[in-house]
């Protein structure tokens, strides 16, 4: 077998066990329902790439995690702080592909919020464990404090 071919299947064997697919698409934004025919199931909008409050359909699945249209952003939490909240309480009893959790990210930027969410979403897929800590809640913590107040949160 050639290099080549050894590295297709490599390949081929690395995407079988991807479980999180990460989307980057600078100054998209869509309404929820155009964002759920356009990407399908398991897809995941992150922090304004989809307009609107936070939503979820569980029968597809997807769901969208915002803080910034038709919501007050003092009473509502940063994206990353949403996702820690939406995995510790079952995200991924729906969120699956082949009987393990699986999400598509779609975001239009990558500022810490939108970092730390992709962030979480890798630790649960990679150790689910991972999130159990303390260090977590307190980065969490921080970056929706920060975030909510546009970095002006006295720390």
């Amino acid at each position: 077998m050639s290099e080549f071919e050894n590295q297709q299947i490599e390949t081929v064997e690395a995407e079988k066990w991807k479980t999180v697919e990460l989307n980057i698409e600078p100054r998209v934004k869509e309404k929820w329902e155009d964002f759920k025919e356009h990407c399908g199931p398991n897809a995941i909008a992150l922090d304004g790439r989809v307009s609107g409050q936070t939503v979820r359909d569980p029968e597809l699945p997807a769901a969208n995690f915002n803080h910034h249209e038709g919501v007050d952003r003092t009473s509502t939490s940063a994206t990353c702080e949403q996702v820690l909240s939406e995995i510790r309480l079952g995200l991924f009893d729906s969120f699956t592909k082949d009987g393990r959790p699986y999400a598509r990210l779609f975001v239009e930027d990558c500022d810490e919020d939108v970092s730390t969410a992709v962030a979480l979403f890798e630790m649960y897929c990679e150790d689910q464990k991972l999130l159990n800590n303390s260090r977590i809640d307190q980065l969490v913590a921080i970056e929706n404090y920060l975030d909510m107040s546009a970095g002006m949160y006295p720390i």
